[in-house]
């Protein structure tokens, strides 16, 4: 049985579509969007978030420390830390 369904890294007008196309055919409607967003990559702020906010689609965040850009381990100007 399906619960919720969700999608990751759709573009806005991907999400407005399938969630028109889901309206009109009665199928679920999305209830999460799975998204890249951190300090580094905040394009989630332009399209997508107010999207979720109208249409009612929560979002799940990958990458919020930037690939390891924001913990601290990676500096400027020094050799990237092994494995």
């Amino acid at each position: 049985k399906l619960r919720y369904v969700g999608v990751s890294n759709f573009s806005g007008w991907q999400v407005m579509k399938s969630l028109a196309q889901a309206d009109s055919q009665g199928y679920p409607r999305y209830v999460a969007h799975q998204v890249y967003y951190s300090l580094v990559g905040r394009d989630y702020e332009w399209e997508l978030m107010p999207l979720g906010l109208d249409q009612g689609v929560g979002a799940l965040v990958w990458s919020p420390l930037g690939w390891g850009r924001l913990t601290g381990k990676i500096r400027r100007g020094q050799p990237l830390p092994e494995k």
